[in-house]
């Protein structure tokens, strides 16, 4: 439909029945508009005379939006721009209405650092749609609450860009005092003070000749372990050191390290499936990797410090990733620590999570002078051919030259077929099964991985 600018010479304000203009060529749809009445007589578009009849609907031209605009035959043009959404069927002389297309404006909304968030063209006197009011993100000192936009949101009458405003709220700082051997220790390494709110890295590990450290507490006997400052601590802090004495030089063999191999109890593992390891060592932080699983809409992750000597620690839920990522990287750890973490892959079942399957365990360590992870595993047989019924026994070897590893869990084994041939997870015996070839993954405490290729006969 033409851009047309329309006229009405003259105007009569009247109690009117709703009519629908019916164009001679063209088919017409429903617009809501403000409710002004105005009587008009012959009604024209393009000079052209339309027809109209009684109905109690207002119209508009399809695929398109019009409004009608009016000159009084004296050359006055009144302020605004009046809509008519009535015609009368009485006729009156000298009257003439034309269409005029409807202005379009572009409104905007951005976000908390100026941003654009939305972006819409509105035609004039729409109600755009406004959007939630973007977070701003908190700071070390203040947390922002959104309270509304600046200028406030009207209708659509011009290109308008909307800013978010915030209200400002101090954080509250608190004390942390540091008891080391019955005594204040202020050469810890650690903060000696927290804001509320604000997640701090994980507490420093404290060194003393012929002892472990266990860990920080919030009473001297019993009470609960405080491995960072979370989110949610609030008020002054009074922190224990914990240390256990090691006995002599066989605290250090494998078989002294605290065993924490087992996944919570009722809990399955798979290797196989998901290849979970530790790839990279920092100070404070460790990265974790893991193959992409079929079906799966993401990955939920479990860790935890390992076990010490006198201290047994359960798993805790960490985080979720979503299915378009296979990597989580653990931060804000306590450098010179051994931690433990599982993978689960869930596929989303009627709103709840189902779990696909779940991964071993792995263990690492963060950087430490002493304490390292394996680097390379090796088997002593990387291809085994049986006869059904056959066992075999394969043994694993893991290195780092330059470190020792403490075992918190075995090398492990795992096959790919158990139909084809089973093996004992923690000590390496394969059994053929039946005829077939399949794979008997070796695998370290960190995930590192080899395999022995096994083929049965008949």
């Amino acid at each position: 439909m033409k851009k047309i600018i329309s006229y009405l010479k003259f105007i009569v304000p009247v109690f009117a029945v709703a009519l629908v203009l019916v164009l001679a060529a063209g088919s017409v749809n429903t617009y809501a508009a403000p409710a002004n009445t105005y009587k008009v007589g012959q009604v024209l578009e393009g000079g052209e005379q339309i027809e109209y009849v009684k109905d109690p609907t207002v119209v508009y031209f399809e695929d398109d939006h019009y409004t009608f605009i009016y000159e009084s035959e004296y050359d006055v043009v009144p302020e605004g721009k009046w809509i008519v959404t009535e015609i009368t069927d009485d006729p009156v002389e000298g009257f003439s209405i034309y269409l005029r297309e409807m202005e379009q404006y572009t409104i905007t909304f951005l976000d908390a650092k100026g941003k654009k968030l939305s972006e819409k063209t509105y035609y004039e006197g729409a109600e755009g749609d406004v959007p939630e009011g973007p977070e701003k993100e908190a700071t070390k000192k203040a947390v922002y609450t959104f309270t509304g936009w600046e200028p406030a949101v009207t209708k659509a009458t011009k290109d308008q860009t909307y800013k978010p405003v915030y209200s400002e709220k101090e954080r509250e700082s608190h004390k942390i005092t540091y008891i080391v051997d019955d005594k204040e220790n202020k050469k810890t390494g650690n903060p000696s003070e927290y804001t509320e709110g604000v997640e701090e890295n994980l507490l420093k590990v404290i060194n003393k000749d012929g002892y472990d450290f266990v860990g920080w507490f919030d009473s001297e006997e019993g009470g609960n372990e405080i491995q960072s400052i979370t989110e949610d601590t609030t008020g002054d802090l009074i922190l224990y050191a914990r240390f256990e004495k090691i006995p002599d030089k066989e605290a250090e063999k494998e078989e002294e390290v605290p065993q924490d191999d087992d996944l919570p109890k009722g809990m399955d593992s798979d290797f196989g499936k998901l290849f979970a390891k530790m790839t990279k060592y920092t100070k404070n932080s460790i990265t974790i990797k893991w193959k992409k699983v079929k079906g799966a809409d993401g990955y939920d992750i479990y860790g935890s410090m390992c076990n010490s000597h006198t201290v047994k620690r359960d798993y805790q839920y960490v985080t979720s990733i979503g299915a378009g990522k296979t990597s989580y990287v653990a931060k804000n750890l306590r450098e010179s620590t051994y931690y433990k973490y599982y993978v689960e892959a869930y596929k989303m079942v009627n709103g709840k999570k189902k779990i696909i399957t779940r991964s071993a365990l792995i263990h690492g360590t963060t950087l430490s002078k002493k304490y390292g992870v394996a680097e390379k595993i090796t088997v002593d047989k990387t291809k085994v051919t049986l006869k059904v019924g056959e066992t075999v026994k394969l043994t694993g070897t893991e290195y780092n030259e330059k470190k020792t590893i403490r075992q918190h869990r075995p090398i492990c084994f795992e096959s790919s077929n158990e139909k084809v041939a089973k093996v004992k997870a923690r000590k390496g015996t394969v059994t053929a099964v039946k005829a077939g070839t399949c794979k008997i993954w070796v695998y370290a405490q960190n995930g590192l991985y080899t395999c022995c290729e096994v083929t049965v006969v008949e």
